[in-house]
């Protein structure tokens, strides 16, 4: 199956799935000229990562449907590395290195812990990216939701998702709770 986005042909299993291209066509019009000129020319050959990564790069800038959709693959990426291709493509040595017996689930918290003994700078890369996206969402980062998983149903439970919201209630309740 194939869609027209702008003037250029994209192959949908390349990019993502049909919701999220949706939500995000006038984002990735907006934002990943470059990525649609590469996908086109031949010049990106993994059109799914490079728009996605596109739209990771933008994420404080994308709409707020995009931004939905777009949370939604990034907590399947946290389940799975592997659903990160770039990640999975960067950063394979360093796993196979510091991460060895790992399951997938906790990939990118072992990668967090081991950066400063990454050797690939585009690894290192991804992982400073991993770091930032989860400070934007607490189901971003895996080892923290599981820790904090009954203080914020307990305390952060009318809480939106996103924008840092839920980590800032934690926050504030971890403050308020010391006193």
């Amino acid at each position: 199956m194939r869609y027209f986005l702008s003037h250029f042909l994209i192959p949908i299993s390349l990019v993502m799935n049909n919701q999220t291209l949706q939500s995000c066509k006038d984002d990735i019009k907006m934002f990943c000229k470059s990525t649609l000129e590469g996908i086109k020319k031949g010049t990106i050959q993994d059109g799914r990562g490079a728009v996605i990564s596109c739209l990771k790069n933008n994420f404080d800038k994308i709409s707020v449907e995009c931004e939905d959709s777009m949370t939604t693959i990034l907590e399947q990426e946290v389940v799975d590395y592997k659903l990160d291709p770039v990640l999975s493509r960067f950063c394979a040595d360093d796993i196979e290195v510091s991460c060895p017996d790992v399951p997938d689930d906790q990939v990118e918290a072992c990668l967090r812990d081991y950066i400063m003994a990454i050797k690939s700078e585009d690894c290192t890369k991804q992982v400073v990216r991993l770091i930032t996206e989860a400070h934007g969402d607490v189901h971003l980062d895996a080892l923290l939701m599981r820790a904090c998983q009954k203080d914020i149903g307990y305390l952060c439970g009318r809480v939106l998702p996103g924008k840092g919201q839920i980590i800032e209630c934690l926050q504030v309740n971890i403050m308020y709770f010391r006193i």
